[in-house]
């Protein structure tokens, strides 16, 4: 089996279709491992294991354990208001808009992007230059006059510019930026050894490049662009954190050994919380960070995603099968199709 993987990987690399990083291990040992593609096209140099990669959304994760964090502590609360911490008495976002609203993606604020928008594709801001996003609370111009879109508390709805509001209400009760806690609280406490926020303009070891496909009438690749024009240049609480592929691996194990939280909090951010939608029997829900596939009898896999234009993250614990999966890429349209074959073959028992 291990051979048909191999086979079905190599495959999209080679029709370009597949460029970067795969880790799998069964029952805490080392399955499978692969780079594939360049980390940089201009100088051909390949991508590898140890070379950090963009985690677009997956970053979401990282802040909603430090928000729980300082729950714990009692400097933060589920029912706290968000408008009332950060003063935000002149802003569109409602008053009763809470923590744990703004966790859950059910808090119905505006977002200050269109994910389905051509334009955010293009541009991940689409208002202002990128290069202009230097800290958290640059961001939050662009949300305090958009229009609420549902009464918070009603119904689940995926929000980028909540997971920006908690990233501020981090560094205004921790006294540190958003970046710091971050590194010191999550990614150190895990094990996380490489892993950072990392400026896009920045000259950084071992970085993967983020490559845009260009493609004529016939949807044949011209050329390739880099991403650093279409996402922010300092990163985000709601995306923007560089890791290898073994630090998101180690990430999720913390997470389930309970290293990063209380043993309550550690069973209510692994439990999911919302449904988001049901098909066939089968449930797609949420909790602070982490996407579920379920059934009624139990979660067939948790999964952690992101992509933005370049890059795709993602990283998956199925726990019937004891099977640890992470992929990294550094291209648009790469990482979801590789999980579709990866996640069959788990299912199947194939791995």
């Amino acid at each position: 089996m291990r051979e048909k993987l191999i086979n079905i990987i190599e495959g999209l690399a080679k029709e370009e279709k597949f460029s970067g990083v795969v880790l799998i291990n069964k029952d805490n040992k080392e399955f499978f491992k692969g780079a594939y593609g360049y980390a940089h096209r201009g100088w051909k140099i390949p991508n590898a294991l140890d070379i950090r990669y963009g985690t677009a959304s997956v970053t979401k994760v990282f802040t909603a354990v430090a928000v729980l964090q300082l729950i714990e502590k009692g400097l933060l609360n589920f029912d706290t208001k968000i408008r009332e911490l950060l003063d935000l008495s002149e802003s569109k976002i409602p008053t009763n808009v809470t923590i744990k609203h703004l966790l859950m993606h059910t808090s119905g604020i505006g977002d200050y992007f269109d994910e389905d928008s051509e334009e955010a594709k293009e541009c991940i801001l689409g208002q202002v230059p990128n290069y202009f996003i230097k800290e958290v609370s640059d961001l939050l111009p662009l949300l305090l006059h958009k229009e609420p879109v549902f009464e918070a508390g009603t119904k689940f709805s995926y929000c980028n510019g909540g997971y920006v509001l908690l990233g501020l209400a981090i560094e205004k009760v921790s006294g540190k930026s958003y970046f710091d806690y971050v590194k010191e609280n999550v990614f150190l406490k895990a094990g996380m050894k490489y892993s950072d926020f990392i400026p896009l303009n920045k000259v950084s070891d071992k970085v993967a490049e983020s490559y845009i496909p260009v493609e004529n009438n016939q949807g044949e690749v011209t050329q390739w662009k880099t991403n650093v024009y279409s996402i922010p240049t300092y990163g985000a609480p709601d995306g923007g954190a560089f890791v290898t592929a073994e630090d998101l691996m180690i990430f999720m194990r913390a997470l389930r050994e309970g290293k990063l939280l209380s043993e309550e909090m550690s069973k209510a951010i692994l439990t999911p919380q919302v449904t988001e939608s049901e098909k066939d029997g089968k449930y797609f829900q949420y909790s602070y960070g982490i996407w579920f596939l379920s059934k009624e009898d139990g979660v067939i896999r948790m999964e952690l995603s992101g992509d933005d234009p370049g890059l795709e993250a993602m990283a998956f614990y199925y726990p019937k099968h004891n099977i640890e999966l992470v992929i990294l890429s550094n291209m648009d349209n790469s990482a979801y199709a590789l999980t579709r074959i990866i996640n069959e073959m788990v299912i199947n028992s194939e791995i």
